[in-house]
C-alpha cells in the first residue's frame, strides 16, 4: 500500500508541475503535499481506486491538474477519484477513455472555481 501511495503521490506531483512538454523538477515538498492528501483519504482508498487515479495518461493528467488550478492536493485527488454526475456518473479517467477530455477539463475548471 505504501508503494502505491508513493507512486500516486509522485504521479500527481509530476502532473501538477508539467506545462505542455516542459517538465519542471518536482520538489520533495510537492510529493509530500500529495502524499498527505492521499494519506488523509487512505481509509477510503482501495487498490482499485488507486488504479483508477493512475489510468489517465501523463498528458491528460497534467491537463486536468492544471485545469483544477490552485485547488488543494486533497481536492484534486477527490476530483480524480470520484464519479461525477456531469460525466454521466463516470470518473475523469473513464470519461477520457471515452474521448471526453474536453468535458473533463470543463468540469475541472468549474471545480477549480467553486
Amino acid at each position: 500500500m505504501i508503494r502505491r501511495l508513493m507512486v500516486l503521490a509522485v504521479a500527481l506531483a509530476v502532473a501538477a508541475n508539467c506545462s505542455g512538454g516542459d517538465d519542471k523538477k518536482v520538489s520533495s515538498e510537492d510529493v509530500k503535499g500529495y502524499r498527505a492528501a492521499i494519506e488523509a483519504q487512505q481509509g477510503k482508498l482501495t487498490p482499485a481506486r488507486f488504479r483508477e487515479a493512475l489510468k489517465l495518461g501523463r498528458a491528460e493528467l497534467a491537463a486536468v491538474v492544471k485545469a483544477l488550478g490552485d485547488e488543494s492536493a486533497t481536492s484534486k485527488l477527490v476530483f480524480l477519484l470520484r464519479r461525477h454526475g456531469a460525466l454521466d456518473g463516470r470518473t475523469p479517467a473513464e470519461a477520457v477513455d471515452e474521448g471526453r477530455l474536453d468535458g473533463v477539463l470543463r468540469l475541472a475548471r468549474a471545480w477549480g472555481r467553486s
